[in-house]
């Protein structure tokens, strides 16, 4: 599932250009990564990760992986319910902690909605 999800998502966030840089310079390479999403993933994964290593497609994928499998079994033990596609993309789209906060607003919601909806298509 988290490999055909993560083409999807490439797809999505860069059109598969590992160069690719979003959000006012916040997010590169292939899944357009943030600088907090590498430092969290060092934190808990004990590993290494540059920022640099963002515009690796291999590294980028390593990194996603791990991201969205701490983060989805962390989803798993509060919620008690299966990691799914949807989980994944709040995950990945709204951060760690999304597809378990309660404070959504209208926006946000409309937001990981539309991302979605679109990672979907992709697949």
């Amino acid at each position: 599932m988290l490999l055909e999800l993560f083409l999807a998502i490439c797809m999505v966030e860069s059109a598969n250009n590992p160069l690719a840089i979003g959000d006012n310079g916040k997010s590169v390479g292939i899944v357009q990564i943030q600088k907090i999403v590498v430092d969290d993933i060092n934190r808990f994964a004990r590993t290494n990760y540059t920022y640099e290593d963002r515009t690796c497609p291999q590294k980028s994928k390593e990194m996603f992986m791990l991201y969205v499998t701490h983060w989805g079994e962390y989803y798993t033990r509060k919620t008690g319910r299966e990691l799914t596609h949807r989980v994944v993309c709040d995950i990945w789209n709204g951060g760690a902690t999304a597809p378990i906060r309660k404070e959504y607003n209208d926006h946000l919601r409309k937001n990981l909605d539309h991302y979605y909806n679109k990672v979907i298509r992709e697949l």
